[in-house]
């Protein structure tokens, strides 16, 4: 393996500042989204009207500082703004993180390759009396299977209404699915079947179709060449995070109201996992078959197997929700051998799915870590945190 080095890369000057904030998993920091926005970005629909993205290619010219992580780090990758999604590339070389817009960048060398923002305000903007972030939001993105293409939930502020008789003045959102070209950032397609905030997206592994989850209390399944909707699942709650099975048969969902699973072709045949509690942070393993669940009650990780309802173990990990040290994201390596765990501590710890065992803790941000990814080829680990970084690191 070529040598990496310890290094740092600033990102995009296009970003501006904002706050707060990719297996499939339901966190606090989803709920946090799916609530507030607080992760920013920018596509809308309003009027009828899709709304398209400014991709703009920067140049390898990001500036270099040392990196202030300890452990294994391979480089930090600076932002003006905190950093939410996080999600790697099929073939473990790009990264797409989420925040006031989209950044594409090279997973092992920090290199640019495009920012998306929101083009749509363009002369428009102005019709706004300032610019906040948190009018832009920008949901996890994702890739499609064959890595030509992305997708991310975004919510966004188009405008505003007239005032009414009391002066009051409220504004007007678009609740959308877009998909661009992950090279050169050309918009594709955007999706505007749900009425309310896009909570998660997922890809189907033939890449035919896409499933969306909404504060409208639907979850849509969708063709992702034209958006032609095959069926709609109801009664989901918000906040969801979803998951498609290896094989496509099945899809998962994790909502403030349930955690469940259908059959992905026309959604019958509805199991619910009712011993998964709403406020807990859950990750499916990478086969499906059991659930990393952090219960925020008795600050454990536990491990059920799904076919049977049975409790194959319960670790004690990090703190509680109340001493700062709650569990903000869960994430399996790809080969279901190890379950990784961010945290308010600051830590990210990685422990055996079996015993339980602690096999590493990383501590090489100074904030809160909101988001955890593994590489696909399960050698390397990228955290994102309050301290506006990514890290890349090796867990091994």
């Amino acid at each position: 393996m070529m040598d990496h080095g310890n290094q740092s890369f600033n990102d995009s000057p296009l970003q501006s500042n904002l706050t707060k904030p990719g297996a499939s998993r339901f966190s606090r920091r989803t709920a946090l989204i799916g609530a507030g926005c607080l992760i920013g970005g920018g596509l809308c629909v309003g009027g009828g009207t899709a709304a398209f993205f400014l991709a703009q290619t920067i140049s390898n010219s990001s500036s270099i500082r040392p990196s202030k992580s300890s452990g294994r780090s391979l480089f930090t990758y600076c932002s003006r703004s905190n950093i939410g999604g996080l999600t790697w590339s099929l073939d473990s070389q790009r990264i797409v993180s989420s925040g006031v817009n989209a950044q594409v960048w090279a997973a092992f060398s920090g290199t640019p390759v495009c920012t998306y923002t929101d083009a749509s305000r363009g002369s428009g903007r102005s019709a706004l009396p300032s610019f906040d972030p948190w009018q832009l939001c920008f949901g996890d993105a994702v890739w499609s299977p064959d890595g030509q293409f992305i997708a991310a939930p975004v919510n966004s502020i188009v405008g505003q209404k007239p005032p009414d008789s009391h002066g009051n003045i409220f504004d007007i959102w678009a609740y959308t699915v877009q998909m661009w070209n992950a090279t050169n950032g050309t918009p594709v397609f955007t999706y505007t079947g749900h009425s309310d905030s896009v909570s998660a997206v997922a890809w189907s592994p033939d890449g035919k179709h896409i499933v969306s989850a909404s504060w409208d209390n639907t979850v849509q399944v969708w063709e992702a060449a034209n958006g032609t909707l095959a069926y709609t699942h109801v009664g989901v709650g918000t906040s969801a995070q979803l998951g498609w099975s290896p094989d496509g048969k099945r899809l998962f969902c994790n909502s403030d109201h349930r955690t469940e699973s259908w059959d992905a072709s026309d959604g019958s045949d509805v199991i619910v996992y009712p011993d998964v509690l709403v406020d807990d942070t859950v990750a499916w393993s990478p086969d499906h078959q059991c659930l990393a669940v952090y219960s925020q009650d008795n600050t454990e990780l536990e491990v059920w197997r799904v076919s049977t309802g049975k409790l194959l173990g319960h670790y004690p990990v990090h703190g509680n929700w109340f001493d700062s040290s709650g569990v903000n994201d869960v994430a399996w390596s790809p080969d279901g051998k190890r379950i990784a765990t961010s945290s308010d501590d600051k830590t990210v710890q990685v422990c055996d799915a079996l015993t339980g065992r602690n096999v590493f803790a990383y501590t090489g941000h100074s904030d809160k870590v909101t988001g955890i990814a593994w590489s696909p080829d399960g050698r390397f680990i990228a955290s994102a945190s309050d301290d506006k970084t990514v890290q890349v690191w090796s867990p091994d």
